[in-house]
């Protein structure tokens, strides 16, 4: 990629790119297939787990370009058909080398019954968490992560270190609440003693394969509701039971349609989770700080993205409840981000995160954000599909670059514009 323009217009250099490791396009539902896949991508310790389909692939493209970038080779993506594996291959050859697909849930009857249909993007997403298990296991920490992601630069030195490297889990949050975690960036290490992460990941699987063996629950109206099927539901469900050790399954027994209201919902929920008051996250007075430099402006005054206080949850797995060092921590937003956990702080340089997850609701934000933040690979991906012009009573990010002469030009620009905007504390319109 070109390098990152700075808001005092320099530029950041970046880590002369490696190509990402290649594998066959394989059904890795095939424990031989797995093996094969997984032995290439020795002798990394950790590797990176995306799930695509057609629709998703340049966001997928950049992301590994990024991670190439930043000296991240071994990465596998979960298509969600073959035919997915293969319109990458064709689209992006030299960043998509080693995706995969799985018979796990395909046409599965017993998702079906929970009206989710072959298609539904939840099917991909429990596909994926079935992959990252089956790697964990052949011995590889895993970093699942969502592909609106940016890397600033090489993960895995930090969830190693001194200051998250003794948990077993390190966790992308989005609220402060436990355990508020998000489905599409976690980190499961395998080499530690207690086996936390492969306890936490056969909860979730166990899980699953309860709910598509047995017959669905039902609302209070009789129809069938399709939330227990959610990557992100189940596995905050599954941390909350590995906390607790008991079977605290709330995405299936208390979705709202199965309570006359809100309030009865909450009450009822509340009465549970109250029984284990261990389920929250415990704050040790440790503080985090940012092991690197950033902005001046950025160490002045962004708070969360300069240091928080270390607060985590010990799991219980069986035959070692009295282990109190298999941990889930919440993880730093320095270490992991969210978009909205930024302040627009990300489009300063030196940048104050290591991972920002894109995540809106709002799909066409997307890769305004990434543009805007000077995170997009122009070189490669050129300005990109679906990037339309439209005229309305804000600026808009998304349409500024018809307005340049040169690329290099509107991202120097755009560059400015957020990093201004992050230091009035004004958001830039979108």
């Amino acid at each position: 990629a070109a390098d990152a323009p700075a808001i005092d217009g320099t530029t950041t250099p970046l880590l002369q790119s490696s190509p990402p490791k290649a594998c066959p396009m394989v059904d890795v539902s095939d424990p031989a297939n797995l093996a094969l896949v997984t032995a290439l991508m020795a002798p990394a310790k950790d590797v990176v787990v995306f799930a695509t389909t057609e629709r998703r692939l340049e966001f997928l493209a950049n992301v590994i370009y990024n991670l190439a970038d930043v000296g991240v080779t071994s990465i596998i993506t979960v298509g969600r058909h073959r035919r997915s594996c293969e319109a990458a291959a064709e689209q992006y050859p030299d960043a998509v080398k080693c995706c995969v697909y799985t018979s796990y849930l395909d046409r599965h009857e017993g998702v079906r019954a929970w009206g989710v249909s072959d298609g539904h993007i939840f099917v991909l997403w429990l596909m994926r968490y079935k992959v990252v298990h089956d790697v964990l296991k052949r011995g590889f920490s895993v970093l699942i992560s969502d592909s609106d992601m940016w890397y600033d630069r090489d993960p895995f030195p930090v969830l190693r270190g001194e200051l998250l490297g003794h948990h077993t889990v390190v966790a992308n949050t989005e609220g402060a609440l436990f355990p508020s975690m998000n489905g599409g960036l976690q980190y499961f290490r395998q080499d530690l003693p207690g086996g936390g992460s492969d306890h936490l990941l056969t909860l979730f699987n166990d899980h699953v394969t309860n709910l598509v063996t047995n017959p669905p629950e039902r609302c209070l109206s009789g129809n069938t509701f399709t939330a227990p099927l959610m990557d992100q539901d189940i596995l905050r469900d599954a941390a909350e039971s590995a906390v607790a050790g008991a079977p605290l399954w709330y995405s299936l027994t208390h979705d709202p349609c199965r309570f006359p209201s809100w309030e009865a919902r909450e009450a009822s929920r509340l009465a549970l989770k109250g029984a284990h008051p261990e389920t929250q996250w415990t704050a040790t007075g440790v503080i985090l700080k940012r092991p690197f430099a950033s902005h001046p402006e950025i160490e002045k005054h962004a708070r969360d993205m300069n240091e928080s206080e270390e607060r985590f949850v010990r799991m219980k797995v069986p035959g070692l409840e009295a282990w109190d060092n298999i941990t889930i921590v919440q993880a730093p937003k320095w270490m992991f981000a969210n978009h909205g956990d930024t302040a627009g702080w990300m489009a300063l340089h030196p940048r104050p995160g290591i991972v920002l997850h894109c995540m809106s609701q709002n799909q066409g934000i997307k890769p305004r954000m990434l543009r805007a933040y000077g995170m997009w690979h122009w070189d490669k991906l050129g300005i990109g599909g679906g990037f339309r012009a439209q005229t309305g009573r804000f600026l808009s990010l998304a349409n500024a670059d018809m307005r340049f002469n040169t690329r290099a030009d509107f991202v120097r620009q755009v560059s400015r514009l957020a990093a201004l905007a992050a230091l009035s504390q004004r958001p830039p319109g979108l």
